[in-house]
């Protein structure tokens, strides 16, 4: 086994036997569960990845062929264990490459000279059922025990802060290794957010045995990136998923950033193995025959975690499902008609043309050339409507699909309209077309629906053209201490400044805002942040408002003068900058 490849690195089952008897509980416990993607801790790290294959060999053979696959990570950081993902391919679908964050930064993070974690493993998929996409992140970081720590040697707690080693269990119940576990988390979420696979879509699932109950360090930091606690949402203050010497608790998780929380449709807790003797396990060590008898190829005592399972219902925007439609299309070719084949193509490459980035604002509002996506879309569903083949009903369903998208797109213009005080009469106008793209509907006639949605949506334009143009200057303290604590903060949603910061936005709504007193970052990315995570998500009832535009440029403050400007006696400090401030950029602004 990885690294030493040698038996002294090899866990779980000593012999072949104790290894059959694991698997096929293993294999049960992920049977019934039916879960369309499973994450995995403490696989056997094989750079072919030979653990996970017999395990999906071994799952196809108690389904049916191809009913899972795996992502194919290969060696995942230098552990004998790692973590993994298999899934239904039948369900979801990879979307792009998986990432892997194996940086000292994150394995080693307190500087230990050791690695701790477990190297991490992010993929997105997509809903084969509707396009949605959200990524799932698989952790296993530093366990509890510390014998490492004490058997060294070294002083690990004495009361004096200066020599304690701060990995060490410090007496306040989070056992050892809490500030290595605490770092990481740290790192994890700031990886996330990057967006690691490059998927462009914020719902992220952060699953995994954590190795910290709920009310630990680490989880604080999720919590305040974001993150929402599953099990404890669901499962309440009693939850549990392990049980250590008697004690109940959870170390496995699943949590939801902002963005896919409300996309949750339940969490819970599945008690297979935290409540059952280990005498059942697959461990014949220490059994006498009776007590190896005992034994049942069940999912029971499959491991000494309970599974944590989640549902999820995610939401499309029109963008999405106009991609996934695509995807759809092509997937009936041939069909066994070629002039439906050559309908379908044409259709596609409609819809392709529609997807022009200069089309859209977002993935539900478009810019003043919007109007093409409509016309685009327009020419696909009637090529569709002449498809007359086998692929009849499923050219329909897409059909409904680019309806759909297209209603959304009106209606949320017509929304925005109404919020930003737009023009009453063009408002009016644009719900009319509205109501005749439901009777063309009625009347089995897509294409016209769709002439409606697109006047309807150019009526709401006109609404918002004939509005009053709001400019405001808002003095927001969006500042912080420290270059890049903004954009940490602003990487999630759910942080009370913010969110109260962007409710008074989108209640008064102006068309060009000043921002003041917000870090500068060369990139933007701040800025960019606050439109995502705050802005584009309604805070408090109000509507989201949407800036497409956004400028930021670099500020005189924190820039150091080279001169003792406030006359104390020393040059340097925040006093001494051309504009007060701790470093450059800070108190700066940007313009929505």
């Amino acid at each position: 086994c990885y690294p030493s490849m040698t038996r002294s690195d090899c866990r779980g089952a000593d012999n072949a036997d104790e290894f059959d008897r694991q698997r096929t509980k293993i294999i049960d416990a992920i049977r019934v569960m039916d879960a369309d993607v499973v994450g995995l801790m403490e696989i056997e790290n094989n750079v072919n990845d030979a653990a996970v294959a017999d395990l999906v060999e071994g799952l196809n053979d108690a389904t049916a062929p191809g009913t899972y696959e795996q992502v194919f990570s290969g060696q995942v950081g230098f552990d004998a264990i790692k973590v993994a993902i298999v899934y239904k391919p039948a369900r979801v679908t990879p979307y792009g490459a998986h990432a892997v964050l194996d940086t000292e930064a994150f394995l080693d993070p307190a500087g230990t000279g050791e690695d701790r974690n477990r190297a991490a493993l992010a993929q997105s998929f997509v809903d084969n059922a509707n396009g949605g996409v959200f990524t799932v992140a698989v952790n296993h970081l530093k366990s509890k025990s510390g014998s490492e720590l004490d058997d060294s040697g070294g002083i690990c707690v004495d009361g004096d802060p200066s020599n304690d080693i701060p990995d060490c269990d410090q007496g306040d119940g989070q056992g050892y290794f809490n500030h290595t576990r605490t770092l990481a988390a740290s790192v994890l979420a700031n990886w996330l957010q990057t967006d690691p696979t490059n998927s462009g879509d914020a719902d992220i699932l952060l699953i995994g045995d954590l190795n910290s109950y709920d009310k630990e360090d680490p989880i604080g930091v999720f919590n305040a990136r974001g993150y929402a606690d599953l099990v404890l949402a669901y499962g309440g203050e009693y939850a549990y998923s392990y049980v250590f010497s008697g004690q109940w608790g959870y170390l496995d998780y699943i949590m939801a950033n902002g963005a896919v929380a409300p996309q949750v449709t339940g969490a819970t807790v599945w008690h297979i193995n935290a409540d059952e003797p280990d005498i059942l396990d697959y461990d014949t060590s220490f059994k006498k025959p009776a007590q190896e008898a005992l034994y049942e190829p069940n999912a029971f005592r499959s491991s000494d975690h309970d599974p944590v399972i989640v549902g999820l219902e995610l939401t499309v925007t029109p963008m999405q499902a106009k991609a996934h439609a695509i995807g759809t299309l092509s997937a009936l070719l041939p069909t066994g008609d070629k002039g439906d084949d050559k309908r379908i193509e044409k259709a596609i490459d409609s819809i392709e043309d529609s997807l022009n980035p200069a089309y859209w604002v977002d993935g539900t509002h478009l810019t003043d050339q919007g109007n093409k996506v409509f016309d685009e879309e327009k020419k696909a569903v009637k090529d569709l409507m002449s498809v007359d083949g086998p692929a009849e009903t499923d050219a329909q369903a897409v059909i409904d699909v680019l309806v759909d998208a297209d209603q959304t797109l009106a209606a949320t213009a017509i929304a925005d309209a109404v919020a930003a005080g737009g023009d009453e009469r063009s408002i009016e106008k644009a719900e009319q077309q509205m109501a005749a793209a439901l009777d063309d509907l009625a009347w089995d006639m897509p294409d016209k629906a769709i002439d409606h949605y697109k006047q309807a949506w150019h009526f709401a334009q006109k609404a918002l053209e004939k509005a009053a143009v709001r400019f405001s200057t808002f003095n927001a303290s969006l500042n912080r201490f420290n270059a890049g604590d903004l954009v940490t903060d602003l990487s999630t949603p759910g942080s009370a400044q913010p969110a109260t910061i962007a409710e008074i936005i989108q209640r008064n709504r102006p068309e060009v805002l000043l921002v003041n007193e917000f870090d500068y970052d060369a990139e933007g990315l701040a800025a960019e942040l606050f439109q995502v995570n705050y802005l584009s998500i309604p805070q408090n009832g109000a509507e989201p408002i949407v800036y497409p535009y956004r400028y930021v440029a670099p500020s005189n403050t924190g820039v150091p003068s080279g001169f003792d400007l406030d006359n104390n006696g020393s040059i340097g400090g925040p006093n001494d900058a051309f504009g007060f401030g701790f470093f450059e950029g800070q108190y700066a602004f940007v313009v929505f």
